[in-house]
């Protein structure tokens, strides 16, 4: 093992103890169990939930914690190693989730590896929450919840110099994306396409993706969180109406991306098209209460568009990750692409594309 646990089962007492010593209310931890979770949900990680016994806890100890470790699946870390998936999610925790107006788990731990690509997080289990499930798809009050946490977010970071600076958060014109996107269209949609339905466009999509991007990078941007879907949102955790997990995806790019990921792949059909055009008014009114001067309602609307069909990359590269046999995964990919192509298609969205 190395300087830090790479899986649960490298996972020591001691090491919990180290972690987890300043919640304990002067506690020491005396062993732990742990159990496998979030199976089939996308994730290009593995979690499992880390249960706690303390001798001598305060009341505020926590019972359980939530490991998050890397794949073992080859083809979702091919993914985490083009896009830099860890070290974005570890560095998100270390450097900016304390300063963001959004709810994430509290983070107890987070190491990185970038040679071994292997990583840890530890952090606070929200499972007291209701997690969202995509293949059923949003509410009505998830969605409002939803937008109101993305808000928060991107007010928080609105074209913010820090984002700028750092490295490793790149704009949608970096070659990462202008060509590493493709690159994965090209690798995934073979694979992804024998179980999805793929849209009659997805050939001038594949041309377009890079012309998208660079329209996109051009907006007012601000950090993203790159996989703003149901399966990654803890509803009613305690106080608070919503918690974000699996910052792995982090980006700079125009709010608006993160909203109409959402909207266009977590939502209903039906759902979606009775609330979006509230939902992007809604959002710029909260962007100018939180002291943003965002663009005007008719440039958010188009950039809420564009993003719609930008956002069709991830059920044709998720697509080529799913195991065949993993049914909900499956289901979940196929949920993706279906609202996805609807949305573009209802959005007019297909007339970015060259």
């Amino acid at each position: 093992m190395g300087e830090f646990p790479t899986k649960v089962e490298e996972v020591t007492t001691a090491w919990l103890n180290e972690k987890l010593a300043p919640l304990g209310g002067g506690g020491k931890v005396t062993g732990f169990t742990s159990e496998r979770i979030g199976e089939g949900v996308g994730l290009m990680g593995k979690l499992d939930r880390i249960s706690v016994d303390w001798e001598g806890a305060g009341p505020d100890a926590p019972t359980s914690v939530v490991g998050k470790f890397a794949t073992d699946n080859p083809e979702a870390l091919e993914v985490v190693k083009t896009f830099n998936f860890y070290e974005k999610e570890v560095n998100f925790y270390n450097l900016l989730a304390d300063r963001s107006l959004s709810r994430t788990p509290a983070c107890h731990a987070a190491e990185y590896d970038g040679d071994a690509e292997t990583f840890i997080l530890l952090f606070e289990d929200v499972s007291t929450g209701q997690l969202g499930d995509q293949v059923v798809g949003a509410s009505t009050s998830q969605v409002e919840a939803t937008a109101e946490e993305l808000v928060k977010l991107h007010a928080s970071w609105w074209e913010h110099p820090e984002v700028e600076a750092s490295e490793w958060i790149y704009p949608l014109s970096h070659p990462l994306y202008t060509q590493g996107i493709p690159t994965a269209l090209d690798g995934y949609h073979p694979i992804s396409s024998q179980i999805l339905e793929m849209p009659s466009w997805y050939d001038r999509y594949r041309a377009s993706i890079g012309s998208l991007l660079e329209r996109a990078a051009a907006m007012p941007w601000t950090l993203c969180h790159g996989d703003a879907r149901l399966d990654n949102l803890f509803f009613d955790v305690g106080p608070d109406s919503l918690a974000v997990i699996d910052w792995q995806i982090i980006i700079q790019g125009p709010g608006v991306y993160d909203l109409a990921y959402f909207m266009s792949q977590s939502a209903p059909v039906d759902l979606r098209r009775d609330m979006e055009s509230d939902v992007v008014t809604q959002y710029r009114d909260r962007l100018i209460e939180l002291g943003v001067d965002p663009p005007s309602r008719a440039e958010l609307w188009d950039a809420y568009r564009l993003a719609t069909i930008m956002c069709t990359v991830y059920p044709v590269v998720g697509g080529g990750t799913v195991d065949p046999e993993d049914e909900r995964g499956v289901a979940l990919a196929r949920a993706m692409i279906d609202r996805s192509v609807t949305a573009s298609e209802d959005l007019g969205s297909v007339e970015f594309l060259d």
